[in-house]
């Protein structure tokens, strides 16, 4: 297929195109000049998609579907049997502190998070990240974290499920509350369980 070059554009046209301030060079078409409107918004869209752009408003920021900052606090104050500076996991009884480790979703949040899975009786603070050490067997569903409780099944209510507290090394069996408290299977809060031996 042969192609025929195109015209040149003639001189009159190009200053034409100059004064409006449309001209392209090294293109035989014009432009027209951008409205005030269009200028500064998204290039290749159309009018009407501009338009919608400008009613709607910037997307929210995500939301936030996890433990609030006072409630990390609470679990890690509980797992530090009253003090966040002595918190251990609540798996494998590590010193923490107050900075070490995550705390973990017992159940898992699922999509968009749940404000009934944010209870305080649904976290356990463990060392780790969700990759490695205890929060990562518990995110992996490992059997022993199963066992231990540190993973439920969506049924379960957390408040009803013991854990083995520092299961690995004898351990305690324990409910959470969401107060911030270990309590035996009666409800009564435990003073301060010892780190088992």
């Amino acid at each position: 297929m042969n192609r025929t070059p195109l015209n040149q554009m003639s001189a009159k046209r190009e200053q034409a195109l100059r004064d409006a301030g449309t001209y392209q060079p090294g293109s035989t078409f014009a432009r027209p000049a951008p409205s005030p409107s269009q200028i500064g918004s998204s290039p290749g869209v159309r009018p009407e998609a501009r338009a919608r752009e400008t009613r709607n408003p910037a997307p929210k920021p995500s939301r936030e579907t996890g433990f609030t900052a006072a409630q990390r606090l609470l679990i890690r104050t509980r797992a530090g049997s009253g003090d966040p500076e002595q918190a251990l996991c609540e798996a494998c009884g590590i010193w923490l502190g107050r900075a070490g480790g995550q705390v973990h979703h017992r159940q898992n949040r699922q999509m968009g998070g749940s404000r009934r899975r944010n209870r305080v009786s649904n976290g356990a603070l463990l060392c780790g990240t969700p990759e490695v050490g205890d929060h990562g067997e518990a995110t992996r569903l490992a059997p022993r974290m199963k066992e231990m409780g540190f993973v439920l099944e969506s049924w379960q209510k957390p408040e009803q499920e013991p854990f083995m507290l520092h299961g690995e090394q004898g351990g305690l069996l324990v409910w959470a509350d969401d107060s911030g408290n270990y309590v035996d299977e009666d409800g009564n809060v435990l003073a301060a369980p010892e780190r088992a031996a």
